[in-house]
């Protein structure tokens, strides 16, 4: 079936959202192929920043505790943080790729009894290594749907909205062993919506299909594959060549169509 015969389904039946802890129909189809992609349980939400707050009460983190997340980035990491009353503390970047830098262990010395859990942000299609830490990690893939090959850590939160991979208009997810968990927080007890409603996950399961699942359309044929564009811009702007991939990803053109 067609997008917008999909979507006219959806108008016809009056029926667009869904109030039940499972959700709609079109819900359960995109949550079912987001879960079979990425190889882990994963629950649909109204946007990215919606799944990193859902992610932070899953882990624990309540009003006065502290949350160690990247220097640089987009301001909804810090902002999930604040919105439960909780302290972000920053943390170093890697210049070479914009992400959390980990491995110069620096990051260690932020760690309190305060501390809760850490955000890691994959940035521009560069992926974040992860830290070696009991402590509960987040993972803000808002940009990389597509690029990670496995959910590496505790909550990978993924975003939907246009300017990302795969585009529902509004909407984001979250992949973690507690699926039932992050369906009971989507709407939360004291009335705050965070579900999707059945248009966004029907935008969002065609735009997957078509991306992530099937060849390409006539018009991205002509245009050649976005991953084409960046090994372009890649090779032709750097003396380097391209970006070394990581063993557990594959880096994405996002900033590059």
């Amino acid at each position: 079936m067609k997008l917008l015969d999909s979507i006219k389904e959806i108008i016809d039946s009056g029926q667009y959202t869904n109030s039940t802890v499972r959700g709609g129909k079109w819900v359960k189809k995109f949550e079912n192929q987001l879960s079979k992609y990425l190889n882990k349980p994963t629950i649909c939400v109204n946007s990215g920043t919606s799944a990193l707050i859902i992610s932070l009460k899953m882990a624990g983190v309540k009003a006065g505790d502290e949350v160690i997340i990247p220097a640089y980035g987009f301001i909804a990491t810090k902002n999930a943080v604040l919105a439960l009353q909780a302290k972000p503390v920053y943390a170093d970047i890697n210049p070479d790729t914009f992400c959390m830098d980990i491995k110069n262990m620096r990051w260690r010395e932020l760690l309190s009894t305060k501390t809760e859990a850490i955000i890691i942000t994959d940035l521009y299609g560069n992926i974040c290594d992860l830290p070696d830490t009991m402590m509960p990690i987040i993972e803000d893939a808002c940009q990389a749907l597509g690029t990670i090959k496995e959910c590496r850590a505790d909550y990978t939160c993924f975003s939907f909205y246009p300017t990302k991979i795969v585009n529902a208009m509004e909407g984001g997810a979250i992949s973690c062993d507690d699926p039932w968990g992050v369906r009971k927080l989507r709407t939360y007890p004291d009335g705050i919506n965070m579900r999707m409603g059945e248009i966004n996950a029907c935008i969002g399961y065609h735009n997957f299909i078509r991306k992530i699942s099937e060849k390409p359309r006539k018009d991205e044929k002509f245009l050649g594959k976005p991953e084409n564009w960046y090994k372009h811009y890649d090779y032709t702007l750097s003396p380097e060549g391209e970006c070394p991939n990581a063993d557990y990803a594959k880096n994405n053109p996002l900033k590059f169509s």
